[in-house]
């Protein structure tokens, strides 16, 4: 069985947050009526309508229009579908990107054919050198640009505003991972001349299994499934109805309470760090308020995260996905950070059911368990 979220103080949510509890509810109502979005009875008709209701609030979250958003079954479906169509739409070439990016954007780029992959590095603070992507973009054969919004380990915010325009300049198309950015910080895709993103729902308040592809017009993604009409004959199967509508929801609720969110993490984040001033720890990089990158030198994360854990306290290594995969973080490394530190740091990420007497019982947990393991250290003691 799960553990109860209640029972436990759960600062992963960059991981994978919590559905908030209106989502929980229209995901409910909505399993409680039958129709199928492709159906043209009055069930089906009223399915549709809640297909195209979600559509329209995706599309108003991400600065999109409607045409231009399609359901996937999560960031990483969305990934995929937008870097092949990308890639295949332009000659054989370049694809610049950062070093920092998510395993489902290098690992696709690496495998797509025809095309050559560069990175252009970061700072120290996980923040695009713009000077070296100018660079980068003087070179004649450069088809693609692919660089992610918001950070998953540190929360690292790039300039995507920015990497646009420059792309726009030279009719390079621009792929953002916006999947850590959705919810928690603006994107606009008409203003930040992003041509394609994706997002995925669990990460703002939305179901688990549920994701979306913006592509903006004239392109349109290649058909991805084949087999029925759905998503305009690109992604033949049922949609998962339920999960879109609590999709759909989460991101009108992201538009109306970001704000409120903002300061809620921020004071969350201030709370925490006042809390574990004493083990001075070195803070990566300085991103959105809702993702916190901690290092303790020479301390191993896998035990800090096993002493918390035992408390009752659910952290993070760093990328969720990399959960069991010993190789260090690819991020971390790219900020030049030395292996004592990698090894070091551990991720805490905050949401909107977190409370400040939560973050005073981490700090006070976190306090007493680097202080067992200092002691216990040989490297930290030299330190």
């Amino acid at each position: 069985m799960f553990c109860e979220v209640n029972q436990l103080i759960y600062f992963d949510n960059a991981a994978s947050a919590p559905p908030l509890p209106q989502v929980r509810q229209a995901i409910a109502d909505c399993m409680a009526q039958p129709g199928n979005a492709s159906s043209l009875h009055a069930p089906g008709r009223a399915a549709k309508q809640a297909l195209e209701t979600a559509r329209g609030q995706v599309a108003g979250l991400l600065g999109a229009n409607p045409d231009e958003v399609y359901f996937t079954s999560g960031g990483t479906e969305a990934i995929h579908w937008a870097l092949h169509t990308l890639a295949a739409s332009v000659a054989p070439g370049i694809i610049l990107t950062t070093p920092i990016e998510h395993h489902a954007v290098s690992h696709t780029l690496a495998a797509l054919t025809g095309h050559r992959v560069q990175t252009v590095p970061v700072d120290a603070y996980g923040v695009l050198r713009l000077e070296a992507l100018e660079r980068a973009l003087l070179q004649p054969d450069v088809r693609l640009v692919a660089a992610m919004a918001v950070n998953n380990e540190t929360g690292s915010v790039l300039q995507t505003a920015e990497i646009g325009a420059m792309c726009a300049q030279k009719d390079i198309p621009f792929f953002v991972d916006a999947v850590q950015a959705a919810g928690h910080t603006p994107i606009n895709a008409v203003a930040q001349n992003i041509t394609a993103l994706a997002i995925s729902g669990h990460k703002f308040g939305g179901p688990l299994g549920t994701g979306a592809l913006v592509m903006r017009r004239p392109r349109q993604p290649k058909p991805i499934f084949l087999g029925g009409a759905q998503e305009r004959n690109l992604r033949a199967g049922t949609e998962n109805l339920p999960g879109i509508v609590g999709l759909g929801l989460a991101c009108t609720l992201a538009r109306q309470l970001a704000p409120e969110w903002e300061e809620h993490y921020t004071a969350l984040r201030r709370r925490m760090l006042e809390g574990i001033a004493p083990l001075n720890p070195i803070v990566n990089g300085d991103g959105v308020p809702n993702i916190l990158s901690l290092c303790f030198r020479g301390l191993q994360n896998e035990a800090l995260h096993m002493h918390l854990d035992l408390r009752g306290i659910a952290i993070s290594l760093g990328a969720a996905c990399g959960a069991g995969n010993a190789e260090p973080s690819h991020v971390l490394a790219a900020m030049g950070m030395d292996a004592i530190d990698v090894q070091g740091t551990i991720r805490v990420s905050f949401g909107p059911q977190n409370t400040l007497d939560e973050a005073d019982a981490f700090a006070q947990a976190l306090c007493q368990s680097v202080t067992t393991l200092r002691a216990m250290s040989p490297v930290s003691a030299q330190k």
